[in-house]
């Protein structure tokens, strides 16, 4: 991920790979997640969403999960009012 992190503005905190390996989901410290073709790193994000605490202090993305069927992702922020969110994954390239 070293390669791919350089491609983001905020750091990563995160990461599972989907177990289909066509995509990886990153979460990173401005509390978004981005999901990423693992054969085209260097174009960095297919899609990327925010969590509910996104932008706000310490709203970090604390944990990342794909689904056994990689149709879904569930990811937390870090914090004191700490969210999980559900994220839908379409053909693994949108959100």
């Amino acid at each position: 991920m070293v390669q791919a992190s350089v491609l983001f503005e905020h750091d990563l905190t995160a990461i599972d790979w989907s177990s289909d390996g066509l995509f990886i989901v990153a979460g990173d410290r401005n509390g978004f997640i981005h999901l990423v073709d693992p054969k085209a790193l260097e174009k960095g994000s297919l899609a990327n969403s925010p969590s509910n605490l996104a932008g706000k202090k310490d709203a970090w993305i604390e944990d990342v999960k794909i689904a056994p069927n990689c149709q879904m992702i569930a990811f937390g922020t870090h914090g004191g009012r700490s969210f999980i969110d559900l994220v839908k994954v379409i053909d693994g390239k949108k959100l």
